[in-house]
């Protein structure tokens, strides 16, 4: 008796292979990227709405002038930035002392940054003024040191000894070579100039475009506006109605805020950027003729913290690297050790600039920048992992604009507010200040 098999459900659905789909057409989404801007735009205005029925307006050009323009009385304040002149024009000296050279610099460009921050503190110096003289001190601080540094090597490159008698360096001009660099003219340009390297010379641009220079200034001004607005306006009385949820520990309100502070903070850091790199950078160097204008690479593409690091800040991160990390890695220190230590500077640094100013060092700036470690660590792992540049670049904006600053200055100020409370002066007057659009940046010390 013959045997008959019957068909199976998959041997008649798959009995003949099926004939290839057409290939379809890509489709472009240009109304659907345009849906996506219209809804931001909403979204955007509507949050401005929002804040001008709730606060009215705020922003008072006049006030910020004032508070800024208006002698505070604080003498030894005053005399800290002639003071800042005379340890410029001790460098200068310094260098005709060859055999004393190393300690006369380690005591002058210490002396540098400890005295004005001294005074600071002591004077109990106002917030604004006392800002302003402490990123003066940091950068002559880096100034000095580079200044110190480069002469160092020069001059062990001409003259022999114990580590040999080198050839100056190829690229300095024949017209000026060490020890001729060492006259006053030499060191004011180098202290004016935007950049925090020394070098012997710097290439310069051939003319001043006054119509330019004119155009960046109104720049400017509208940039320095803009960053003031969004302070008073938007992260001011944000962050004052933050203090409730913090000092209750609600965690879901007090996320709240901080995703509320994260768009203004955004869009201040933004303008800050384009302000002081692409404007005020670029003013002096033409002022200058200042040649040299790489002040940042495309950092907002960025796939790692990392990253991000090496291309935002090229004056800092060329420092860092020439008189930080490559003179570690000259003496053997393995190049994961030198990168945290580039860190840890950069750190120390950070918590000095905000700590001075508030009068109090609370180490959030500092661990915030030591936590850009491992998060360097992890992003760099994930692009590996995933192979991926956008979640890097994802990771990146999330954990820096939208959770680390603001978080910093929410626990920044209330830190500020407690110190200030505690004080001789009373707490009223932290508040009548702030309400009358004073900005919490500006309180008197």
């Amino acid at each position: 008796m013959p045997h008959h098999t019957h068909p199976t459900l998959t041997s008649l659905l798959f009995s003949h292979p099926p004939p290839p789909l057409p290939s379809l057409p890509p489709h472009p989404h240009p109304g659907v990227i345009t849906l996506v801007f219209l809804i931001l735009a909403a979204t955007n205005f509507r949050l401005i709405l929002e804040n001008m029925i709730k606060y009215r307006l705020r922003f008072n050009p006049l006030t910020f002038l004032r508070t800024a323009l208006t002698p505070s009385g604080n003498l030894p304040l005053l005399l800290c930035w002639p003071l800042l002149a005379c340890f410029a024009l001790c460098a200068l000296g310094i260098e005709r002392f060859a055999h004393l050279v190393f300690l006369l610099n380690l005591l002058n460009t210490s002396a540098a940054l400890l005295a004005p921050c001294a005074i600071i503190l002591h004077t109990r110096a106002e917030l604004l003024p006392g800002f302003a003289l402490t990123m003066a001190t940091i950068v002559l601080w880096l100034k000095l040191v580079s200044y110190a540094h480069v002469n160092w090597d020069y001059r062990w490159a001409v003259c022999p000894g114990e580590r040999g008698s080198g050839v100056v360096p190829e690229g300095v001009e024949e017209e000026l070579r060490y020890p001729e660099n060492i006259v006053a003219a030499n060191l004011a340009y180098f202290l004016l100039a935007p950049t925090l390297c020394y070098q012997l010379t710097y290439p310069r641009s051939k003319r001043f475009r006054a119509r330019w220079m004119a155009k960046k200034l109104l720049m400017l001004t509208g940039g320095l506006g803009l960053m003031l607005f969004s302070i008073e306006q938007y992260i001011q009385p944000t962050i004052d109605n933050s203090m409730r949820p913090l000092r209750e520990m609600d965690w879901l309100r007090m996320l709240e805020r901080i995703l509320k502070l994260s768009i203004p903070t955004l869009y201040w850091w933004l303008a800050m950027f384009y302000t002081l790199f692409d404007l005020w950078l670029n003013i002096i160097a033409e002022l200058l003729r200042f040649g040299d204008r790489e002040f940042y690479k495309e950092w907002w593409n960025a796939t790692t913290v990392g990253e991000y690091w090496r291309l935002w800040n090229q004056p800092v991160h060329k420092w860092m690297l020439r008189h930080v990390y490559f003179p570690l890695i000259r003496h053997g220190v393995p190049k994961f050790h030198a990168g945290l230590m580039v860190f840890f500077v950069s750190a120390v640094f950070h918590e000095v600039l905000v700590g001075v100013p508030l009068h109090m060092l609370r180490l959030w700036a500092f661990w915030g920048l030591m936590m850009q470690v491992p998060l360097m660590i992890v992003t760099e792992w994930l692009k590996g992992r995933l192979r991926s540049d956008r979640v890097g670049n994802i990771i990146f904006w999330v954990s820096f604009c939208f959770v680390g600053q603001p978080l910093a200055m929410i626990l920044y100020y209330h830190d500020f507010r407690q110190v200030r409370c505690c004080t001789a002066a009373a707490c009223a007057t932290c508040i009548v200040a702030v309400q009358d659009g004073v900005g919490w940046w500006m309180l008197p010390g």
